[in-house]
């Protein structure tokens, strides 16, 4: 591959910053509801709903790290899309937390002891099992699961949410990813192109099981993104294989000429793969 695509993701990357001042922090946080049970409920998924994604972004920092060492070349124009990745992540982390503040300070007459999103059970995530590889397609691949994700539940959020705020906020942050899922795919082309294939099963074999450790991870607190989104558990969970599928679906024809990616394509249909995988 050439550094063309590089170039055009540094640039785009350069044209798509958005400043951590300019959202509407000021904007009155109001959640919805006719009762005060209601509101609470509404305000406790939505922070359930953002802790856990702050969570998840951070643990995965420590990937896109070990990413960064092992891609990182002479080529100008990789090296800044790089640099442009890790100062979108830590300025969607200092939303997110900034976020969190404010829904967690807006109508503060209730009970403050309700369970938060449990930092290690998202961190874990980003840890890489013993024995698996750690090599730049690998982490390339597990982060383009890690953006088509996050971008769904940001999307999705971002369209149902009643608070301005939040809206907002998930708004930039899922452009971001939508953006970082780009240049993941361009890291991962012409690895792919040349790669043997042994090697293409492996790799496969590598998002299926990151794919049933996420979902894991996430499966308590689908019923925060469901009453946020409007919508069932089990449509959540089904849009994120959705979103899994269509990033890792067009991966060049090295990838899709072997069966193994149709379990990955063809999970949010199967009732069966749809279990296993949980």
């Amino acid at each position: 591959m050439g550094m063309d695509p590089y170039s055009e993701l540094a640039e785009h990357a350069r044209r798509g910053q958005w400043r951590l001042p300019d959202l509407p922090w000021d904007e009155p946080v109001k959640f919805a509801g006719s009762t005060r049970r209601e509101r609470l409920l509404c305000k406790f998924d939505l922070l359930d709903a953002s802790e856990a994604l702050y969570h998840f972004k951070l643990g995965a920092r420590r990937r896109m790290g070990e990413l960064y060492l092992r891609a990182w070349t002479e080529h100008d124009q990789l090296t800044e899309c790089l640099e442009w990745l890790d100062t979108d992540e830590l300025r969607q982390l200092k939303a997110l937390r900034r976020l969190q503040k404010a829904l967690f300070a807006a109508g503060q007459d209730g009970p403050d002891g309700k369970r938060r999103a449990s930092p290690e059970r998202m961190w874990s995530v980003s840890k890489c099992p013993r024995g698996m590889p750690m090599d730049v397609e690998s982490l390339a691949l597990r982060l383009l699961v890690d953006e088509a994700v996050t971008h769904n539940l940001f999307r999705s959020m971002a369209r149902q949410s009643h608070v301005p705020l939040a809206r907002a906020v998930f708004n930039v942050c899922a452009r971001d990813d939508e953006r970082h899922g780009q240049l993941m795919k361009a890291m991962l082309g012409e690895g792919l192109a040349k790669a043997n294939p042994v090697r293409v099963v492996a790799l496969q074999g590598v998002v299926i099981a990151y794919v049933a450790r996420l979902q894991n991870a996430f499966r308590p607190y689908f019923r925060s993104y469901a009453s946020v989104t409007g919508t069932t558990t089990e449509n959540v969970a089904s849009e994120l294989f959705r979103a899994i599928s269509a990033s890792v679906g067009d991966l060049g024809p090295a990838w899709v000429r072997y069966p193994t990616a149709r379990i990955v394509h063809s999970a949010d249909r199967s009732p069966w793969m749809l279990w296993l995988l949980r």
